[in-house]
């Protein structure tokens, strides 16, 4: 089931590998099947890891890694799971019953105060909360930004 890329009429990946030399290397041909991957329409490419040693190499994996389709849509899923807790467990701050925590602590003496370290009662408050979203918020904006600019 795999197909050129040059199946795709009018694909600027085909037709740039088109006009290159028959000589392929190594690297050329591990280049070509990530080409190919990320040409496939329905297909979610992942960035390839860096090759290069360098910083430079490693931020601009991590930055394409963040900024990819598959990325924003996992951390919307992870974003969903992780607000679970909130509409399960009781809050702090809630108006309507503001005790709710501490009759759930002491009637869980063991899970209670793990739950509580972990930020469960202050789910949309948490660190961990906060950096989904706000990772989400990068991802999201660095993956519509490029498509909306060719719009």
């Amino acid at each position: 089931m795999t197909e050129s890329i040059g199946a795709w009429p009018g694909n600027a990946v085909a037709e740039a590998t088109a006009s290159r030399p028959a000589e392929d290397t190594l690297e050329d041909t591990a280049l070509s099947h990530r080409l190919e991957e990320a040409a496939r329409p329905g297909v979610m490419a992942v960035p390839p890891r860096p090759t290069g040693q360098g910083l430079v190499a490693w931020a601009r994996w991590a930055w394409r890694t963040l900024t990819s389709m598959r990325t924003a849509v996992l951390l919307l899923l992870a974003l969903a799971l992780a607000a679970v807790p909130g509409s399960l467990l009781p809050q702090r701050g809630v108006a309507f019953d503001p005790g709710a925590v501490t009759r759930f602590l002491a009637d869980n003496p063991v899970v209670g105060p793990w739950l509580d370290r972990l930020g469960f009662f202050e789910v949309y408050s948490s660190p961990w909360f906060a950096a989904i979203y706000l990772l989400l918020m990068v991802s999201m904006t660095g993956c519509v930004l490029p498509r909306a600019a060719r719009l």
